[in-house]
């Protein structure tokens, strides 16, 4: 009896070797693209909740620039940078509202 594989069996594992290899790079392929943006909205997530606490402890944004817990994503695909930039408001003037003045019904005059 002969010890070793033949020229076959060694083919027929590599094609099943193959085969397994063609399914599977895709699959994980997939899953790392669906795990980048996850990680994206979890690291919004939480600087985003920072932020809203700073803001409703001097409700005011001004300062809360420095509170983000997280300038890389956990797993290290993004970087997230918080920048206050202030600007100016015009409002339109407040449009002046006249007074109603209210009828009182006479009383009317019973002979």
């Amino acid at each position: 009896m002969r010890n070793g594989f033949t020229l076959i069996e060694l083919v027929i594992a590599m094609l099943v070797l193959a085969i397994l290899t063609a399914i599977a790079v895709p699959s994980y392929s997939n899953y790392t693209h669906r795990a980048k943006p996850s990680d994206a909205t979890r690291t919004m997530t939480i600087d985003a909740q920072a932020l809203e606490r700073c803001y409703s402890q001097g409700f005011t944004y001004v300062g809360c620039a420095q509170v983000s817990t997280s300038a890389t994503s956990p797993q290290g695909y993004y970087t997230v940078a918080v920048t206050m930039t202030p600007i100016a408001i015009r409002l339109p003037p407040y449009p002046s509202v006249p007074a109603r003045r209210h009828r009182i019904p006479h009383a009317s005059r019973s002979s």
